[in-house]
């Protein structure tokens, strides 16, 4: 699902000297674009999961550290670089306790680190995992929809996923979302991705059929449950304002059967909509 922190931590720790400072519980966050910014300006205008990437050059104060933070914490930020050595040495300590209390990553990478050269090579990797996300999300759909035709999508998900494990289907929906432009519908599908915490390459996320689907593959139950319960929960903290309906699948054995989780989900999100508006 998406390249994350984690994806990253492990290409630029030794590749760009990259050290994780705070925030470690969000390391399945997933990076959308990778940005370069001096001010907080561009920040209003983020849809959610990007990396944002300083040397510190328009952040003397620490004040103005915390700024930075909370602002990237209110746009749903995947995390924040920073290049440490000259216009920064010390990391304030006020700073790692409000990443850690937000689960906001905050890395370093040093000096001579070629940023244009970092912002390059993971802005490629994030292209092309989108473009891998899409085929697989496409398959799950063939899956879902024609699960007796498996030439569709067996194949395909076999060097993703155990097509022979387990699967379960979650879906999550909110007032208005299948009336969405495409454009505001892609910005909250970002934000909810950076709640769901501690799911990474074990699950996809995409929109159909007017809802948002998380297909996990492997996953117990009971981290399932805890890892919707801790989404709605940073929901709600950061964007109090959406109410998300959950419909949860029963779990299946093998990928053919996704069908059938798929579609107890989707009546457990119908009967999670009534029961809200009571």
């Amino acid at each position: 699902m998406s390249f994350t922190i984690e994806d990253m931590i492990l290409t630029g720790e030794k590749k760009y000297e990259m050290k994780f400072l705070a925030g470690q519980n969000g390391w399945a966050n997933s990076i959308s674009w990778v940005h370069l910014l001096e001010d907080t300006t561009i920040i209003q205008n983020f849809w959610g999961k990007e990396l944002a990437v300083t040397t510190g050059l328009g952040f003397p104060q620490k004040e103005d550290w915390m700024n930075l933070a909370r602002k990237l914490n209110r746009y749903h930020a995947s995390g924040l670089i920073i290049n440490v050595g000259q216009y920064i040495n010390e990391i304030p300590e006020e700073l790692r306790a409000y990443c850690d209390e937000n689960d906001l990553p905050l890395l370093t990478v040093p000096w001579e680190v070629h940023l244009s050269d970092m912002i390059k090579d993971f802005s490629i990797r994030v292209f092309l995992q989108d473009n891998t996300d899409e085929q697989i999300a496409s398959a799950l759909i063939a899956a879902i929809e024609t699960p007796d035709n498996q030439e569709a999508y067996r194949k395909e998900l076999l060097q993703y996923f155990a097509v022979d494990g387990s699967f379960q289907v979650l879906l999550l929906t909110c007032e208005g979302l299948d009336s969405m432009d495409t454009v505001e519908r892609r910005k909250l599908s970002y934000r909810i991705q950076v709640y769901l915490e501690d799911i990474t390459h074990n699950a996809s996320f995409f929109y159909y059929n007017s809802d948002f689907v998380l297909v996990a593959n492997e996953v117990p139950e009971e981290t399932l449950y805890q890892l919707i319960e801790g989404a709605i929960k940073r929901g709600k903290r950061r964007m109090p304002e959406l109410e998300l309906c959950v419909g949860i699948g029963s779990r299946c054995m093998d990928i053919s059967q996704l069908s059938v989780s798929y579609r107890r989900a989707k009546a457990a999100g119908w009967r999670s909509r009534i029961k809200s508006r009571w």
